[in-house]
């Protein structure tokens, strides 16, 4: 989510965020944004058995001022039930929302991983603004870890031979190249054979 936004039309940026978590169903399992006032608004898709895509189940974030409202939700977006409810909710202490840069508008921010419901997760946070340039909250996106694991299960299959992937910096003042080279190179001298 890029450029200003309105946010007296709160359902309307919400029709914004479920095509692109609906899109990128196998990598992203949040689209958030959380007011300046602590509200938050989204979406967030999940597998109840990993091991069953047909078990995917969405849940829709809405907030006016304190009055909190979680929903489940199918992938047309309807609302299914209530599955919770909150009053006096303030997400504006939320970790997604203090590693923001709020005077940066090009500030896009790592929250540290952490395990929310035993998922490893890492989300993403920007700020947002309104017409005027004025800071009106953070966008966010959610990611569960495990496409990491997912994404490089499927390149394994791809390889048909054995892969070691080797990395050490390289060295900057002259130095030998590894602890059998018995000569010593300049920096940027190293030339790799066969």
């Amino acid at each position: 989510m890029q450029g200003s936004f309105q946010m007296a039309d709160k359902p309307a940026v919400m029709r914004q965020l479920l095509p692109r978590l609906l899109y990128n169903y196998d990598l992203v399992v949040s689209q958030t944004f959380t007011t300046s006032a602590g509200e938050l608004w989204g979406f967030y898709s999940s597998l109840s058995d990993s091991r069953n895509a047909s078990s995917r189940f969405y849940t829709r974030w809405e907030q006016y001022g304190g009055s909190y409202t979680q929903y489940s939700m199918d992938a047309d977006g309807n609302n299914l039930a209530i599955t919770d409810s909150a009053t006096n909710a303030d997400n504006s202490q939320g970790a997604w929302v203090t590693i923001v840069n709020r005077t940066d508008p090009t500030n896009i921010a790592w929250v540290p991983v952490y395990v929310w419901n035993n998922v490893a997760w890492i989300t993403n946070s920007r700020p947002i603004y309104n017409q005027q340039g004025t800071y009106i909250g953070v966008c966010s996106t959610d990611l569960e870890l495990e496409f990491i694991n997912r994404l490089l299960s499927e390149r394994a299959k791809m390889v048909s031979r054995p892969t070691i992937i080797n990395s050490r910096p390289l060295p900057i003042s002259p130095t030998r190249c590894s602890r059998l080279c018995t000569r010593t190179c300049k920096p940027g001298s190293f030339r790799w054979r066969r």
